[in-house]
């Protein structure tokens, strides 16, 4: 994109948010908040990204693995499973509650009924919840960006990246 050639940065998604340096601050903020320890359990919420990027088509970002999900227990065997989440053992009943949630969102965010966001609700506190939210709407929107600007991360093995920072970190 020859609008993109004056900018500078590790990867293009960054080279994309580097044309408004606020806006790369505040996203860079928000996603390190997400990742943060005390918001939402990385497992969870790596099993609801990579969901999102299946459903959306984003093959590249399906590829990356976050090392505070693997951390917390994230398999290749559960990646494998995610679309079958429904009846996998290897998913808590709370998992499956929040990868429905995740995978509605994307479809159809007006199917999300109360029943389903009550049960996503049931295993978070509400700032928990509150946090997940944001996240599923953080992955699902910058997953449709990146393939919309056709700057995906150039992944076709897993690639396994720390999550993101306040002042630093990966924007894929």
């Amino acid at each position: 994109m020859p609008w993109l050639e004056t900018t500078k940065a590790d990867t293009p998604f960054q080279q994309v948010m580097a044309t408004h340096p606020a806006l790369m601050a505040a996203y860079q903020d928000f996603a390190s908040r997400i990742w943060s320890d005390e918001m939402v359990d990385p497992l969870i919420l790596e099993l609801c990204r990579l969901r999102i990027a299946l459903l959306i088509g984003d093959t590249s970002e399906s590829m990356l693995r976050y090392q505070p999900a693997v951390d917390a227990g994230l398999t290749e065997e559960m990646v494998a499973a995610i679309p079958n989440y429904h009846s996998s053992p290897l998913f808590t009943q709370h998992q499956r509650d929040c990868l429905q949630y995740a995978e509605l969102w994307v479809m159809d965010a007006h199917a999300v009924t109360d029943e389903i966001f009550a049960a996503a609700a049931d295993g978070f506190t509400p700032s928990q919840m509150m946090g997940f939210v944001c996240a599923v709407g953080l992955f699902d929107g910058a997953d449709r960006m990146r393939l919309m600007l056709g700057i995906a991360p150039a992944f076709d093995q897993v690639t396994v990246v720390p999550s993101p920072r306040p002042d630093s970190g990966p924007l894929y």
